[in-house]
């Protein structure tokens, strides 16, 4: 039964060794040597091929994905599933929706699930900001390192729109006024400076901070409004409808003025003598 399925394995790994050597891995002889002697069934040759290549060889992301599952599929083929929990451990952090193919037994991917419920997640971190005297300070805290891959930071922070600063601190002092945005994003690196991972990036970073608003800044909306009839108030009326709302508004009000002053002259002058002619009482303006 175990030959079988050993195999089976052989031709699949045969498969994925020919349509996938020459993409986007880097050269790397030891890899290379690795995924032919799985070809080729030889599982030993290719755990120490893999086992050379991770010593000696600078792999970048996509290198070192390739390399541990290819480990992880030799180790369960020759029955050393135990001896795969630090390749599983690895891959889950690069890469924690890592499919392998249909043809791969079930129980590779099974157990590869298994430790990404474990440890949470991929790799990550936590970005936490506070304030001091001087301007901010940001904290810089690795998550789900369960195979402790990472060996170094590389923190990217800048105030308002000016130029970016690295670090390679796990605290860093951002100074500034007040009144502006702080950013940053953060590149977690493994062995030789690989980027293993990042959290936020340049493009979309995490901030801190609100802007203060100045004079010049505060929108006409905001600004108070002067009282006055309803029709010289129109937001929504432009500069030729304005000219033609305040003649009516006048024209209006002043019709509205001359008519009260008639009733007021005919309401005083009825009030005289019976015997008097009423008169109207003009008012003037």
């Amino acid at each position: 039964m175990l030959a079988r399925r050993i195999g089976s394995l052989a031709v699949l790994v045969a498969t994925m060794v020919a349509t996938t050597l020459g993409l986007a891995t880097p050269a790397s002889a030891q890899l290379d040597a690795g995924r032919r002697a799985l070809a080729q069934a030889d599982f030993q040759r290719a755990i120490r091929a893999f086992d050379r290549a991770e010593r000696t060889e600078t792999l970048d992301r996509e290198g070192l994905i390739s390399l541990y599952e290819g480990r992880v599929i030799a180790r369960f083929a020759v029955g050393t599933r135990s001896r795969a929990q630090r390749d599983l451990q690895i891959l889950g952090a690069l890469d924690p929706d890592h499919g392998f193919p249909v043809e791969v037994p079930p129980e590779v991917g099974e157990a590869l699930a298994a430790v990404v419920r474990a440890s949470g997640g991929g790799l990550g971190a936590d970005l936490a900001w506070s304030d001091d005297a001087d301007g901010s300070v940001l904290r810089v805290t690795v998550l789900r390192d369960v195979a402790d891959i990472v060996r170094d930071v590389r923190v990217h922070t800048r105030v308002g729109d000016g130029a970016w600063s690295t670090s390679s601190v796990r605290e860093v002092r951002v100074p500034h006024g007040e009144g502006v945005v702080v950013s940053a994003w953060v590149e977690l690196l493994g062995a030789h400076g690989v980027v293993l991972a990042a959290e936020a990036s340049e493009s979309a970073p995490s901030t801190h901070g609100e802007v203060t608003p100045t004079s010049s800044s505060v929108s006409a909306a905001t600004e108070p409004v002067a009282a006055g009839p309803p029709l010289l108030r129109d937001a929504d009326t432009n500069e030729g409808d304005d000219g033609l709302a305040l003649g009516l508004g006048l024209g209006l009000g002043g019709a509205a003025l001359v008519a009260a002053a008639l009733v007021l002259g005919v309401v005083f002058g009825t009030q005289t003598s019976s015997d008097t002619q009423p008169t109207l009482t003009v008012v003037a303006f």
